[in-house]
């Protein structure tokens, strides 16, 4: 069973105002008012956050996070309180995608998904950030558009794959 998005759908529309003629002007609002800060600030007290956010594709702030021997990629959506967070191994290749369902995480991990939630953001899975919208993106076709470009990057590819 499909489960239903129909909020992030909506907070894509609030976001983009049109899902043919969208609005990007949000990046840079969020950029210069960095409305994770607090967030960040709290989980740069444990873990060790690089952040390489690029407003050219991305519409999520993008946190390269360790600690030990451990790391995740960290994507904050801009479009509202949703996050991405993909485990990578030492070969920094990715191996899961942390969500609620996700059965076998750290204590690191637990920790992180528990301050994320603090802070209102909602973990999203593969299956919904791989769902399809119609929205208008300048480097991935209508077409081919996935609920993860619109709320995280326009790009071509996938972190996880």
């Amino acid at each position: 069973m499909e489960t239903d998005i129909s909020d992030i759908e909506e907070a894509i529309v609030k976001a983009y105002t049109s899902l043919e003629s969208p609005n990007f002007s949000f990046v840079m609002r969020n950029i210069d008012s960095k409305p994770y800060e607090k967030l960040v600030e709290k989980l740069s007290r444990n873990y060790i956050l690089s952040e390489d956010t690029d407003p050219n594709y991305d519409v999520s702030f993008i946190f390269n996070v360790e600690r030990g021997n451990q790391s995740w990629l960290l994507k904050l959506s801009m479009v509202g309180l949703f996050a991405c967070l993909i485990r990578y191994s030492k070969t920094e290749r990715p191996t899961a995608i942390l969500s609620d369902a996700t059965k076998d995480l750290t204590d690191e991990e637990i920790e992180l998904k528990s301050e994320l939630s603090r802070f209102g953001f909602r973990l999203m899975t593969r299956s919904e950030m791989e769902r399809p919208i119609r929205l208008q993106m300048f480097l991935v076709d209508i077409d081919n558009t996935r609920i993860y470009h619109a709320l995280f990057c326009d790009a071509y590819y996938f972190p996880w794959d």
